[in-house]
């Protein structure tokens, strides 16, 4: 038998035992990676203790064990800031780095808002709602936090191309490995709301059903 006979035979006889293997998981099936340009989806919700550590070893693709908090690079204004809301309309409204959507028809009554930042060295911010009966939105209010300027931006500078795009790590799903995104304060500890990141511009966004205690972090 030639040397080609010999492979083309062997190589029939894989086939059947690969077709096994993937049928029965023995075999990795392909995955895509959760970052995408602009934007990065984070995974489902998750409950996590906080942490203030920096960086740490996440740049070497090590994950933290418990919440790392995003951090300004330098200390940046509190305080709070009230808006008045018209329900039929909505609006954007933003203090600081904080800014917030109301769709049209998402409260059940004109309200006021109030957005506070509590912290200079942390993103984040509490949110309150005059009447506190309105606290319950028919449609998501949208949260974006501003994270230039922060230990976020610096990650993504060693992470992320000169054109907006993912390096290997990035692409990899170190990002959304790490579990970054917005965070709620809840009665059992802090619990991550879903989220999206713009790359480009380091906006990091949730969708809120209520107002609370809301930090950005991995």
């Amino acid at each position: 038998m030639h040397l080609r006979d010999v492979r083309l035979h062997w190589s029939l006889l894989l086939v059947p035992f690969g077709a096994a293997a993937l049928a029965v998981g023995c075999l990795p099936a392909p995955t895509h990676p959760d970052i995408r340009v602009p934007s990065f989806t984070a995974p489902a919700t998750s409950r996590r203790s906080a942490n203030p550590a920096s960086l740490g070893g996440l740049l070497g693709g090590a994950l933290p064990d418990s919440l790392v908090w995003v951090r300004v690079l330098a200390p940046q204004p509190t305080g709070s800031q009230t808006f008045h809301v018209v329900a039929a309309s909505g609006g954007g409204f933003t203090f600081g780095r904080v800014h917030l959507v109301i769709p049209p028809g998402a409260l059940a009554g004109d309200a006021d808002v109030t957005i506070a930042v509590p912290d200079s060295g942390t993103v984040g911010c509490d949110l309150q709602i005059s009447p506190p009966g309105l606290d319950h939105f028919a449609r998501p209010v949208t949260l974006t936090f501003d994270c230039t300027r922060t230990t976020l931006s610096q990650l993504l500078g060693h992470l992320v191309g000169p054109l907006g795009r993912p390096s290997a790590r990035a692409d990899g799903g170190l990002l959304g490995r790490s579990g970054l995104g917005v965070y709620w304060e809840g009665p059992d500890g802090w619990v991550l709301v879903g989220n999206t990141l713009d790359v480009r511009l380091v906006l990091l966004s949730a969708q809120l059903q209520h107002f609370s205690r809301y930090r950005a972090g991995w």
